[in-house]
């Protein structure tokens, strides 16, 4: 998505990464990315795995290479603004997301991943190291999340925690359906973890997009990624706001 403002100016730009069985049209219909990147002053790119949905399937050896190379080339053929680059994702493409912040931590201003947790194969922030270049991290899961355990989440955010010797945090919004907290260092490190309980079709759980309206019936599309409840937030516009509000130093 390219906004006409962003072909003689430098604008942002965002990269949001759909999960296994999606595509990046997929995506963005939960997340509404392009409109917010339309109205911000951001380009956004939804690259699409291969094969086609649902067998959709990203892999970090052959895929990441890729999908770097195709955001370098586009930061070059727009002369992207440099100090507003940010990465996405939800699912397999929150896990792209963790592994991109980490591997080039020098060329991101934040990150946002979603849906995907810590596993055993992912060097970041394993052992108590972080990314070269620490940056604001916005993260979020369901605690009924049927296909990503909510126990990799609270890995994942122990581990960030360890890493960046982030303080105590502290609640920014609570109901009885979510807590979001802020946690921080006296080096400004930032991170924001999302824990909510909504629920979308069973066979997900709470593997879910708060506030989509995501109709479903694409080509390939084998449900709804959408959380059936009414949501406190809507993670892509919170996603965006986090953007806006983290450029590079």
């Amino acid at each position: 998505s390219l906004p006409e403002a962003c072909v003689s100016s430098a604008c942002g730009l965002v990269f949001d990464v759909h999960g296994l069985t999606m595509s990046g049209q997929m995506e963005n219909a939960n997340t509404d990315l392009a409109a917010l990147g339309r109205q911000h002053g951001y380009i956004v790119v939804n690259p699409n795995a291969e094969p086609d949905p649902p067998g959709a399937s990203w892999s970090a050896t052959s895929d990441d290479p890729k999908v770097f190379a195709f955001l370098e080339r586009v930061m070059n053929v727009f002369h992207v603004d440099a100090k507003r680059v940010h990465f996405t994702g939800f699912s397999q493409g929150g896990d792209m997301t963790w592994r991109m912040l980490c591997d080039h931590s020098d060329v991101f201003a934040s990150a946002a991943p979603a849906g995907f947790g810590h596993s055993a194969n992912e060097k970041c922030f394993s052992q108590a190291t972080a990314p070269a270049h620490p940056l604001p991290i916005l993260f979020m899961h369901g605690t009924a999340d049927a296909l990503v355990p909510f126990s990799s989440a609270e890995a994942a955010r122990d581990a960030v925690i360890a890493a960046e010797s982030l303080g105590p945090g502290e609640v920014v919004s609570q109901d009885d359906d979510h807590v979001w907290t802020r946690y921080t260092s006296s080096t400004g490190a930032l991170f924001e973890f999302i824990q909510h309980d909504y629920t979308g079709v069973s066979l997900l759980g709470g593997h879910c997009f708060p506030g989509s309206i995501d109709p479903g019936g694409q080509p390939g599309q084998l449900f709804s990624f959408k959380c059936d409840q009414a949501t406190a937030f809507d993670w892509g516009e919170e996603a965006m706001k986090f953007f806006i509000a983290h450029p590079r130093p």
